[in-house]
């Protein structure tokens, strides 16, 4: 899995050390990024700068000039808002700490702020679960399956689900069952509906009855959480057949 790479300016040793141990919580949000070695490199898809450093505001500017990141991250010791030559509003206050930190990260990737290289990949999949760590999971191990040949989409309700494929088209959608507002039979239902794709309900309920249940309103497969790497290639493989010729390419890890 291609990790999205963070440039930085203006971070001390400790901070470095600390976003690079977050980064190995392959578990979290935090292990889809990791951070680049060489300060103010413009090699990174976001951008995480200490706004207190005295050289911050002219390695910003200089480094603006020849670089537009998806996204910037301010680090201030007191200030909770960034300075008025950043263009961002998302800050973190010292002391640095896994809460604040994670939970930044967390908003980036739910609000889309790291944008998807859906018009590079050739098949689109929608993972739609109220975790974070069950997102975070399917997501890193459907890229370590397919690759770049893939773009994984997360929505964490049925709105945001129901949102999505109203203006994307995917190829399969890896639905839970058991979510706040509105169940993952709700959303199937809605699915099948109004935007007619492939649905598999992704749950840790592994009875009969719920299976028959979810077979009654659309659904097109059931496997329980978590899923291994041969049962979500043998869903990949049923509606994506097209992604069959690569297989030689997936890189299958043992469960």
């Amino acid at each position: 899995m291609n990790k999205i790479s963070i440039s930085h300016i203006g971070l001390s040793p400790k901070d470095q050390l600390l976003i690079r141990n977050l980064s190995r919580l392959s578990n979290t949000v935090m292990g889809q990024f990791h951070l680049i070695e060489e300060e103010v490199s413009p090699e990174g898809d976001i951008l995480l700068i200490d706004a207190d450093d005295d050289h911050a505001r002219e390695s910003f500017k200089r480094m603006e000039k020849f670089k537009k990141f998806q996204s910037i991250l301010c680090i201030r010791d007191k200030n909770h808002e960034a300075p008025k030559w950043l263009p961002t509003r998302y800050v973190i206050t010292r002391p640095m700490v896994l809460r604040k930190v994670t939970q930044l990260f967390e908003t980036l990737m739910e609000q889309n702020r790291i944008e998807s290289s859906r018009h590079l990949s050739a098949y689109s999949v929608l993972v739609v679960d109220d975790s974070l760590p069950v997102r975070t999971f399917m997501k890193q191990r459907l890229h370590d399956l397919l690759g770049q040949d893939i773009a994984v989409d997360l929505a964490n309700n049925g709105n945001e689900a129901l949102r999505l494929a109203s203006r994307n088209h995917y190829n399969l959608v890896f639905l839970d069952v058991v979510m706040p507002d509105m169940d993952g039979y709700h959303v199937c239902r809605a699915l099948k509906t109004y935007h007619p794709m492939p649905v598999v309900m992704l749950t840790s309920r592994g009875s009969t009855l719920n299976k028959v249940k979810a077979k009654m309103v659309g659904s097109n497969g059931y496997i329980t959480k978590p899923p291994t790497d041969t049962e979500l290639l043998g869903e990949l493989k049923r509606f994506i057949p097209e992604a069959e010729q690569r297989q030689p390419q997936w890189q299958i890890r043992p469960q």
